[in-house]
């Protein structure tokens, strides 16, 4: 526990002690819809950043707009509508509410004839896709707030807390609503140093350790947004699959642009496992199975991954293999 104590103190845990969005504020979808689509406003100067970090992670390109884009709340109850007189984005926020049946189809429907392009942006706190009967066959492009909304907000205030001719207000709006989605997230810098530290060793006590420090200051931050722990988890389970489960060769993990995620395939078992910006699933025969969410250290077959407890991990891999 000492070395892992000695990394915790290594870093300077940072952030503001009071915020008055901290007030019954946090999981207001509507609020948060408000705040963002004020925010996209160009006048503000935000919205260059936005196209920026959407572009960085290779989501999705919206810098087609005219001068004449508005933005509009709640038109045909889509929580977003961006538009000008050729194209137009749905933007469907979803904090914790559940999906409708035929929501997202049914938004697309009621737009589609209006305009050249309709593109469909599902954004929620960790990445999860929509429902297969919210959208039905359409494609949706899904953000986060813990990897584009917060990148968004945080590089625009870095690069403009120091430049006097922006509105301070705005300044202090934006660094405090940027607090508010760290909360969302349970998301802050000083646990990600910790993890990547912890989770960069080969020490399985350490993992262990730090699996029960980030369960204690119950933080949900996403794990597969941490390069160096996503990759050890990408090494194991194909050491596991190649060395266990496949009658043959497996292949390296590659990028699926179409899914948005890392794929590794068992063809001798006719079996895919798949990483995405937030869970770990398998599927056979286009049924999705095993699918562990990577902000809940709570489940088992997770932390058996990251510790590298290969009968546990050989758990979880039986219940997809023998199903």
């Amino acid at each position: 526990m000492e070395k892992l104590l000695s990394v915790i103190r290594s870093v300077k845990k940072t952030g503001c002690k009071f915020n008055p969005f901290d007030a019954n504020f946090g999981f207001l979808e509507n609020t948060h819809s408000d705040i963002i689509a004020k925010l996209l406003d160009p006048k503000l100067g935000l919205w260059d950043y936005f196209i920026r970090r959407l572009n960085a992670d290779n989501k999705v390109d919206i810098s087609y707009f005219s001068k004449n884009l508005k933005i509009v709340r709640e038109k045909h109850k889509i929580d977003i509508l961006l538009k000008d007189r050729r194209n137009a984005v749905i933007i469907e926020n979803k904090i914790w509410a559940p999906d409708q049946p035929k929501q997202l189809a049914r938004y697309y429907e009621k737009i589609k004839n209006q305009f050249d392009t309709v593109t469909i942006i599902y954004l929620t706190p960790f990445g999860h896709p929509p429902s297969k009967e919210s959208v039905e066959d359409l494609q949706a492009i899904q953000i986060s707030y813990q990897r584009h909304i917060l990148p968004w907000l945080e590089e625009w205030y870095d690069e403009n807390k120091n430049r006097s001719e922006v509105d301070e207000n705005l300044r202090i709006f934006v660094k405090l609503y940027s607090e508010q989605i760290r909360t969302i997230t349970n998301n802050n810098k000083y646990m990600i140093d910790i993890l990547e530290k912890v989770f960069g060793t080969d020490d399985k006590g350490y993992a262990e350790e730090a699996i029960s420090l980030y369960k204690s200051m119950s933080s949900r931050i996403n794990l597969l947004c941490i390069g160096s722990i996503k990759d050890r988890i990408m090494e194991t389970l194909r050491d596991v699959v190649s060395a266990d489960y496949a009658d043959g060769d497996v292949t390296e993990w590659y990028k699926d642009e179409y899914k948005e995620c890392w794929v590794l395939d068992d063809e001798s078992n006719d079996i895919s496992f798949f990483i995405s910006d937030a869970d770990i699933y398998a599927e056979r025969d286009k049924n999705e199975l095993g699918s562990i969410c990577c902000n809940n250290l709570d489940n088992k077959y997770l932390q058996d991954i990251l510790t590298r407890n290969n009968e546990g991990i050989k758990q979880w891999l039986n219940s997809i293999y023998d199903n």
